[in-house]
């Protein structure tokens, strides 16, 4: 009871704020709106005396963030509410000449006061810029909405879905759209309607809840289950834009379904999914809004995230590599998808595939940890490269200094600078035949090891894990130590050199000071 009775007051404030910014929108001159599935952003003008102005500095208590702004000539007066705090009241320029010199000390003393009802009342014949900003925290409230379903629509089916998407996450689920029919729909867990009248949301499943904190817990943002939007799309009232943002939520559920089963993802614009089964596949994720039914997904979805044994995700994830090539394959690859995971994870009880896969799990979980060791022997080598550098140079610039100073003679500077020379060398040599080839021999002796399990595994099974991202990523930071190392104290060694230069042209134009005077 204690979590309803937080979000209960939440929602009434938020349907207040809702109905306010109804009434004032239509009443402001050139209207400018944002659109956002969780904030309500509306700026223009209208007369300071038909603003409800208590009403709307209220709104700021409950979060929202509002502004007033009347300029008349060359003074500013300037109200923003926002948060617990009481509101902003700023006022610039010389008001005498405007309200006259009765008015004007009145309008100072309330702005020293903070006065901004009291201020603005005594501009109410002037014009104002009216800014609503009415916000949502859908992690506290779960009401979420726009102006129109085609804006929706539009969010989800951009290349930024995962950040529309990411709104649907809250305890309410609730999606308030102003064009909305005044019908109210239950879609799935998620209920949807003109926010004219407050309907009660459908209960939340918990069936995929451990699997979903599992696959956020390595690294995958989260983003709501496919299971919330579970519903029908036949809707008697819909419009045309109502008909097309039930199809992206469809569009959504399902590509919900593939971002969760994937073997790993690559974020972007959209973000990549990557299936390592009997190959690898890698195909995009977006939204579309011509989605009629994606029952064959859920039905894929529900059955991996059933039980916790890593054979049944193991065996979708099989049979995905074998349905899907690109993306274009994804809309029919559910159904046969489903079929032979369910044939793969039968086998997978018999003694041989149960060995196959328990070799393959083996086999991936080493590459894996040798290519995670690769990746962090890389980083410690790349920063002792970086620290050995800046000890070099700073020791070349000391060098120079003292020497220049007559701490040093000459020919002790050029011992030095020989030293760090030939030092420099011998830490290049080391970083390109030693270390570098030591950190990618570990990773490659863990790679050559998957030869062991032949007898286990097929080759394209060998194949895949050895083309896994996890490889290619420390393949790549190994290469870039490498670079970095040669250029990194190739650069040290001319800075020697140049050192070296730099004393012998002091020499020859009569440096002066101790040191040289002992050369």
């Amino acid at each position: 009871m204690a979590a309803e009775d937080s979000v209960v007051p939440g929602l009434a404030n938020l349907y207040e704020a809702l109905d306010l910014y109804r009434s004032l929108r239509g009443s402001l001159v050139n209207l400018a709106e944002s659109p956002n599935i969780n904030r309500l952003k509306a700026s223009g003008i209208m007369p300071v005396a038909d603003i409800p102005l208590q009403a709307v500095l209220d709104l700021g208590q409950y979060g929202h963030r509002i502004e007033i702004v009347v300029i008349d000539g060359s003074w500013r007066l300037a109200v923003e509410a926002s948060g617990q705090s009481a509101p902003l009241i700023t006022l610039t320029g010389d008001t005498t000449e405007v309200l006259g010199p009765v008015d004007a000390p009145i309008l100072e003393r309330a702005v020293d006061r903070g006065d901004a009802v009291g201020g603005l009342d005594l501009v109410s014949s002037k014009d104002a810029r009216l800014t609503l900003e009415i916000m949502n925290e859908p992690g506290q409230s779960g009401v979420h909405w726009c102006m129109a379903s085609g804006v929706v629509n539009e969010l989800l089916t951009s290349a930024e879905w995962v950040a529309a998407a990411s709104g649907f996450i809250g305890p309410v689920r609730q999606l308030v759209i102003d064009d909305f029919p005044s019908e109210p729909l239950i879609f799935g867990e998620l209920a949807i309607s003109n926010g004219h009248s407050q309907i009660e949301p459908p209960p939340t499943s918990s069936l995929d809840l451990d699997f979903i904190d599992d696959r956020v817990s390595r690294g995958r943002p989260r983003l709501p289950s496919p299971i919330m939007f579970d519903g029908n799309a036949v809707f008697a009232s819909a419009t045309e834009e109502v008909t097309k943002m039930l199809g992206a939520l469809i569009g959504l559920a399902r590509v919900l379904v593939w971002y969760w089963l994937a073997s790993d993802l690559e974020l972007g614009v959209p973000p990549i999914a990557v299936v390592s089964g009997a190959r690898l596949v890698q195909f995009p994720l977006a939204v579309s809004d011509d989605a009629e039914a994606v029952r064959d997904e859920l039905d894929l979805y529900r059955w991996a995230v059933s039980n916790s044994d890593p054979a049944r995700l193991e065996a979708v994830e099989h049979a995905i590599s074998l349905a899907v090539i690109g993306a274009d394959d994804l809309a029919g690859a559910a159904g046969p998808s489903l079929r032979t995971a369910k044939s793969v994870y039968e086998l997978s009880r018999s003694g041989a595939v149960a060995e196959a896969l328990a070799a393959r799990r083996t086999a991936r979980g080493a590459v894996a940890a040798a290519a995670q060791t690769a990746t962090g022997a890389a980083r410690d080598a790349a920063g002792s490269v970086m620290e050995r550098t800046i000890v070099q140079v700073a020791a070349i610039g000391g060098v120079l200094v003292a020497q220049f100073n007559g701490v040093i003679t000459r020919a002790q500077a050029v011992g030095v600078l020989a030293g760090i020379g030939l030092l420099t060398i011998v830490l290049l040599y080391t970083s390109r035949y030693i270390t570098v080839p030591g950190i990618r021999a570990s990773l490659w002796a863990a790679i050559a090891d998957l030869d062991q399990f032949r007898d286990a595994l097929a080759a394209d099974d060998i194949a895949a894990i050895r083309e896994s991202r996890a490889v290619g990523q420390a393949d790549r930071a190994v290469a870039s130590v490498a670079r970095a190392s040669t250029v990194i104290y190739l650069a040290c060694f001319v800075a020697v050199v140049a050192a070296a230069l730099l004393l012998a042209f002091h020499s020859t134009h009569g440096g002066t000071g101790v040191g040289h005077g002992r050369s």
